[in-house]
């Protein structure tokens, strides 16, 4: 394998990872600040209004969002460690190669 096919598929799996912890991080503040919203609006003691709270369909919903997009970060940062390795064994080939040269 050329080392810009290497390289153009590593890059491209650092991408989708950045992308996908981004999603990630966006669920997540998405997911605290309805929860706070709607923790707000509730009425009732603190423990009542957590509990209505984790029962909200936004809520949940935004959970479920949120779960998903760890999911995607999980599965993109698989593919970039994987990549990572590729491209370790990549450079280590050529190195014993240019080694093996040298001693000629």
């Amino acid at each position: 394998m050329e080392n810009s096919t290497i390289a153009k598929r590593f890059e491209a799996a650092a991408e989708e990872f950045a992308e996908a912890q981004n999603k990630s991080l966006r669920a997540k503040n998405e997911l605290k600040a309805i929860t706070s919203v709607i923790f707000l609006k509730m009425a009732g003691t603190v423990k009542e209004r957590e509990c209505q709270v984790d029962i909200d369909e936004i809520v949940v919903a935004k959970e479920l969002g949120y779960v998903n997009a760890q999911c995607e970060e999980n599965l993109a940062k698989a593919k970039k460690e994987a990549m990572s390795i590729l491209f370790e064994e990549w450079r280590t080939a050529r190195s014993d190669r240019r080694a093996e040269m040298n001693l000629r």
